[in-house]
């Protein structure tokens, strides 16, 4: 079976496509990551071990070389053995099991027979500038997309260097790709199966004035089809990799991805850097849990994380939100198309909010073609409009998403004159960790504005000036040295010609440990009343606390926690800490926390151990616990660590204050 496998990969066209077949994912045998139950993505050690890789009865499925990875066929079920054998054999020198991803897409009952989401991000008035070009090209990377639609079928990109004559014309490895390239099936026919392509590329740029229903954000510029979602909805790292690079390589300016998963596997985030360095902008889908967790590619800086929000610009109620969000759009009742030639007017999820942010920064693109990717990230999201945040803390970044005011927006040291400009002051959010041991480390401020490359900016430890190793609009990395004392973090910079200083926390030598605090905060169960204080409230022992009523019904109030910045790759231990107030108590009150383990199952299919059962007494008191064994498996490949907090104080007028949270590790 094996040589006869080897043999059909030998064949014009690629793969077999019941190599690549909708089989659905399993969690992997050791890692129980939620991945392919047959593919492995791997980087070989040499040329000649393909060969031994084949020999072995390793077939590969795909290359992508403008990263370095090959998709192998592995026995059903056998995914970490097969990576452990390949590994220890000296055939590669790393491999990763190849991570799903799903659509954002929640079903909803159609209630509003118009898009409002145009009038809400004032497109019809940015349409009085631009409806787009012809040069600018969206890149759909979803389940495919009906490209006879009439409604689509006009502006869809068609490959110039490629004509049908069953040969590869441009030379990229694919044959006769006219119409785009199926990563799922591995063919040229990117016909939707699933639905759920079509209807984004709907919200992305369905035709105009053609006496047909709706019209698209970007009317005027061309939808390129790039397929990575199976017709079962999966996507996998094999489809999704090479998916953005050749919607990067073939000239796409901007992505409209619908899909997330609960982290950033190595092969994705080389596929989004090499996007980012051809200047091609990703607006991805935030996610649809009603949660702070990050979802990727969404939170990773080179992406825009985009949530939804319903008429009124109120928060989608299954949109995640957070710090890590940089803009809401429209994804509540979307009116588009659907796969066959109809329409729906309930479409709904961040996968709606996507394509909705993706055909902005296409009408952006268009009027100001010369401008970067940094430039016209700015202008989307220093010009959003201000957004209600709700009672845990923030819902994104930035704000709302607000197509008149991103074309209108005056960009530094232009001499255009525009309705905004670049006073806003620069933010701190937060801090990453905050302190640091004796020999030093990376410390990451996240924050908004910080507009990259516009103003001289620098970063001191009190006096101490230091090294800046990444700058982005919402991120700051800078190195602290060894032997560094703790002080004030102040990032210096100027807004026009007026210097600002922006301080926070306290960072320098710990004998043992790095402190990392909490960065964002979701309620899960509780009622309505409120939360007052924030997380900044929970930094320090201040007597500024972050103040939980719990719930008159049941006494109970239930929190999940997220912290960021951890390094999963050198972590050896885990301390959960926690300064807390209650007034008063009954004898079965109760205060819990437990971490997920992101070893059980990728996010939210894994489970959560309990880490702290505390039974309070009235008063202040700090309740600290090590957390034992292999640590690492509470961390994300990405640092980011979640926590439920439970409070039952019985008594339903009782409160808890948290004035302190944070890990301590090393």
């Amino acid at each position: 079976m094996n040589g006869l496998l080897a043999l059909l990969l030998g064949l014009v066209g690629g793969p077999p496509k019941d190599v690549l077949v909708d089989l659905p994912p399993i969690f992997t045998e050791e890692s129980h990551t939620l991945a392919a139950p047959n593919r492995v993505m791997a980087k070989f050690t040499n040329s000649p071990a393909k060969l031994a890789a084949r020999i072995a009865g390793f077939p590969i499925l795909r290359e992508i070389p403008q990263i370095g990875y090959t998709v192998l066929l592995v026995p059903y079920g056998k995914v970490d053995s097969s990576i452990r054998w390949l590994i220890q054999a000296g055939i590669v020198q790393e491999a990763e099991p190849d991570h799903v991803y799903f659509p954002a897409y929640t079903p909803n009952d159609p209630l509003f027979p118009n898009q409002w989401n145009l009038f809400d991000q004032k497109i019809p008035q940015a349409w009085d500038v631009i409806k787009g070009d012809s040069s600018t090209i969206i890149g759909v990377l979803d389940t495919g997309v009906d490209y006879n639609h009439s409604e689509l079928s006009a502006n869809m990109w068609s490959n110039p260097g490629e004509i049908a004559d069953g040969l590869d014309n441009d030379g990229d490895g694919l044959i006769d790709d006219i119409l785009g390239w199926d990563f799922a099936y591995n063919d040229n026919n990117p016909m939707d199966d699933y639905g759920h392509g079509t209807s984004c590329a709907g919200i992305n740029a369905a035709i105009q004035d053609n006496n047909f229903e709706i019209s698209g954000v970007a009317p005027k510029c061309k939808i390129m089809n790039v397929k990575i979602g199976l017709s079962s909805g999966y996507s996998y790292d094999s489809m999704f990799a090479p998916g953005i690079i050749y919607a990067a390589d073939k000239g796409a300016k901007v992505l409209s991805i619908s899909f997330f998963s609960d982290d950033l596997t190595p092969a994705l985030r080389a596929a989004t850097d090499y996007a980012y360095s051809k200047g091609t902008i990703m607006c991805v889908a935030a996610g649809n849990f009603d949660d702070c967790i990050p979802l990727y590619p969404a939170a990773y800086d080179a992406a825009i994380a985009v949530a939804a929000h319903a008429e009124g610009d109120r928060k989608a109620y299954f949109s995640n939100f957070g710090t890590w969000v940089d803009v809401s759009a429209p994804g509540v009742d979307i009116t588009t198309v659907t796969m066959g030639g109809g329409y729906t007017t309930g479409f709904a999820g961040t996968s709606a909010a996507a394509p909705n942010a993706a055909g902005i920064v296409a009408l952006l693109r268009s009027k100001y073609p010369s401008e970067n990717l940094e430039q016209i990230r700015r202008r989307l999201e220093y010009s959003a409009r201000p957004m209600a945040q709700i009672e845990e803390g923030e819902v994104v970044n930035y704000g709302i998403l607000d197509a008149w005011n991103a074309l209108n927006f005056s960009q530094p040291g232009s001499q255009s004159i525009g309705t905004l400009n670049l006073l806003a002051r620069p933010e701190i959010r937060a801090m990453e960790p905050m302190t640091l041991p004796a020999e030093g480390g990376k410390i990451v401020l996240a924050g908004r504005r910080f507009k990259p490359g516009m103003n001289p900016i620098s970063v001191l430890l009190g006096t101490t000036q230091l090294a800046i190793t990444k700058w982005t609009d919402s991120r700051i990395e800078a190195v602290v040295p060894p032997g560094a004392t703790g002080g004030p973090v102040v990032v210096r910079t100027k807004v026009a010609s007026d210097p600002v200083n922006l301080t926070i926390g306290l960072a320098g030598a710990s004998k043992e440990n790095v402190m990392t605090d909490i960065s964002d905060d979701s309620l899960v169960l509780g009622g309505t009343l409120p939360i007052t204080g924030a997380v900044p409230d929970t930094w320090y022992a201040d007597g500024s606390p972050l103040h939980l009523t719990v719930n008159i019904l049941d006494g109970k109030r239930d929190l999940k926690w997220l912290v960021r910045g951890l390094d999963k790759s050198t972590i050896s231990q885990l301390t959960i800490n926690m300064t807390r107030t209650v007034p008063s108590v009954s004898a079965n009150a109760q205060i819990g926390i437990s971490i997920y383990d992101f070893s059980t199952g990728s996010y939210p299919y894994g489970s959560w151990t309990s880490a702290i059962t505390d039974k309070p007494l009235v008063g202040t008191a700090t309740v600290s616990k090590s957390l034992t064994g292999d640590v690492s498996r509470f961390v994300s490949y990405e640092g980011d660590v979640y926590f439920k907090v439970f409070v039952y104080l019985v008594d339903k007028n009782a409160w808890v204050d948290v004035d302190r949270f944070w890990l301590a590790w090393k």
